[in-house]
């Protein structure tokens, strides 16, 4: 299932941070789609294997199906009336809205500013290994509300800023080109290998708790690659300051 995203992602155009002085380097010639060859302090378009931005959105997406299928476990066992079932996916529904509404009008830019991107970034993941890790030792309705709640409503109102954040050091063609493949064709790749991978895991044998542990080691890569962008960013700003003072 993993092969199959690196199937899609290889190849491809992928946005991987690279910091730069200020002295360009030689670059061999850009792919064949018309991208700009890169310069100093920017978000790279190329198909070097270094680790990608992709991979933050890729994971977010696998683990959001792992959770999808969790969900509908446990509502289906606690709520066997469809009318019920609605009620309370439409009650999670609000209540992450209105959550993250107001993270968002009071909360999200002084945690950016006080966090800096990458924990800012980590913080989604080392919320997902927190709820798995709850949801496999108590795979209750009352686990599974306030972890779909908090980690929605923490995707909305934190994590969806940040990741723009890292769009903000490169050039608008650039940025508009890579956004574009990540958030359709990396996403919905996420979304079909998730799938993928609860059915296998499922038909293997593994319950619901052994799953949540593997969407724990999901979320764990996926914070460590949220913390390196971070600190990619930081220095691609640095590179874009220095520039800047220079000229």
């Amino acid at each position: 299932m993993i092969v199959a995203a690196l199937l899609i992602l290889t190849g491809q155009p992928r946005v991987s941070v690279v910091a730069s002085g200020t002295t360009r380097p030689h670059l061999p010639s850009p792919p064949p789609a018309s991208f700009a060859p890169p310069g100093p302090g920017r978000l790279v378009l190329h198909t070097s294997t270094s680790t990608p931005v992709e991979w933050v959105l890729l994971l977010f997406a696998i683990t959001s199906t792992f959770l999808y299928f969790q969900q509908a476990g446990i509502a289906s066992r606690s709520f066997p009336d469809r009318g019920a079932q609605t009620a309370f996916f439409a009650s999670i529904d609000l209540a992450v809205n209105v959550l993250t509404l107001l993270v968002q009008l009071f909360l999200t830019g002084r945690i950016v500013r006080l966090l800096g991107v990458g924990p800012t970034l980590a913080f989604l993941p080392a919320l997902t290994i927190v709820g798995f890790g709850v949801l496999a030792l108590l795979p209750s309705i009352a686990s599974l509300v306030t972890f779909q709640v908090l980690r929605r409503s923490s995707d909305y109102a934190i994590a969806r800023p940040t990741r723009e954040v890292l769009y903000t050091v490169v050039p608008r063609e650039d940025r508009y080109k890579a956004k574009s493949f990540i958030d359709t064709v990396v996403y919905r790749a996420g979304d079909q290998v998730g799938a993928w991978s609860f059915t296998w895991l499922s038909g293997i044998g593994l319950g619901p708790n052994q799953i949540g542990l593997a969407a724990v080691i999901v979320s764990a890569i996926w914070l460590a690659n949220a913390l390196w962008l971070g600190r990619e960013q930081d220095a691609m700003a640095a590179a874009e300051t220095q520039l800047a003072e220079a000229e």
